[in-house]
């Protein structure tokens, strides 16, 4: 029996997670401050069930660089991988206004969990502060 594509996927996607922290900690061995590979590590590791050093590792991120459009988001993603949708909606709104590209956060799999929960949809997020960026002359 062939296996299908989706099958082949549910079983790679936790290799490759693997792979992609093993190469964090090499890039971190050489480089501990290194923030894209805290945040990318992150969420490889939330992803594999690694919750605690997840979380561990995107504050690392944060205090380097906790300004930086990609560091926040990277994080924002981390928080909605892991249901902590206050956390993701507050480094969402700051990414936002950083001018992030919406188009790709509409689309990123990772809020795949926030899209339309009953807390809050990424999308009502997206346009309210659309919305306020062109009363405020931003757009």
């Amino acid at each position: 029996m062939q296996k299908s594509k989706a099958d082949n996927r549910t079983r790679l996607v936790p290799a490759a997670m693997k792979i992609s922290v093993e190469l964090a900690k090499q890039q971190l061995a050489v480089n501990p401050g290194d923030a894209r590979a805290l945040y990318l590590g992150a969420v490889s590791l939330a992803r594999l069930g690694h919750r605690k050093t997840a979380l561990a590792w995107a504050s690392r991120a944060l205090a380097l660089d906790g300004q930086d459009s990609a560091v926040l988001y990277n994080v924002a993603c981390l928080y909605a991988v892991l249901h902590r949708t206050k956390d993701a909606v507050r480094c969402l709104k700051k990414v936002v206004r950083s001018g992030w590209r919406k188009e790709w956060i509409k689309n990123d799999p990772d809020w795949s969990s926030l899209r339309n929960t009953k807390e809050i949809s990424v999308f009502d997020v997206l346009t309210q502060l659309s919305r306020s960026q062109e009363t405020a002359g931003y757009s």
